[in-house]
């Protein structure tokens, strides 16, 4: 009977990855067949377990069986008590691991549309920049003109100085 549960478990896995895993993406299906494989771990558990009491009732055993029996029985719940736990670690992890990855995937979204304004910004200041920049240009050449034009004028400053003194000191 054990076979049989096995045997539809596995053609129970097959229809299930034929028809939906179509659809699925590879890490939904990852962890669909990840979530069947404990499924089917923690059912094989409870089948030994149960097994293993229903053997027990119905034979009887000298101390030394009992004890084993007793072992086994043991191993068996600490097994499926840490199978449990692995599954409801794994499920919280990969939980925690989707809503970062949605938090992430929203800070991406703001990234971009900051981006996006920060380039129609720029392409709204372009002609401003370029005004801007012809007129600092021109206000450079013209502070450069004013500049040589003083400059020759303080030279002949000088020279008409350097005249009236030379005329002063005769």
């Amino acid at each position: 009977s054990r076979d049989g549960c096995e045997h539809e478990a596995i053609l129970h896995i097959g229809e299930e990855s034929s028809e939906k895993d179509i659809e699925l993406p590879l890490q939904d299906q990852v962890k669909k067949l990840k979530e069947e494989i404990h499924r089917l771990k923690v059912d094989n558990l409870r089948f030994h377990l149960a097994e293993a009491m229903e053997n027990n009732g119905s034979q009887p055993h000298d101390l030394h069986e009992n004890a084993s029996f007793k072992e086994k029985v043991g191993l068996l719940e600490v097994q499926l008590s840490i199978y449990q736990k692995d599954f409801a670690d794994e499920r919280r992890d990969r939980e925690r691991a989707v809503l970062n990855i949605e938090k992430l995937k929203d800070d991406v979204k703001i990234l971009q549309n900051d981006l996006m304004q920060h380039k129609l910004l720029l392409e709204d200041m372009e002609p401003v920049i370029g005004i801007q920049t012809q007129i600092c240009k021109q206000m450079l050449r013209e502070s450069r003109e004013t500049l040589a034009t003083t400059k020759a004028e303080l030279e002949a400053a000088k020279e008409e100085i350097a005249v009236k003194v030379a005329q002063v000191k005769q």
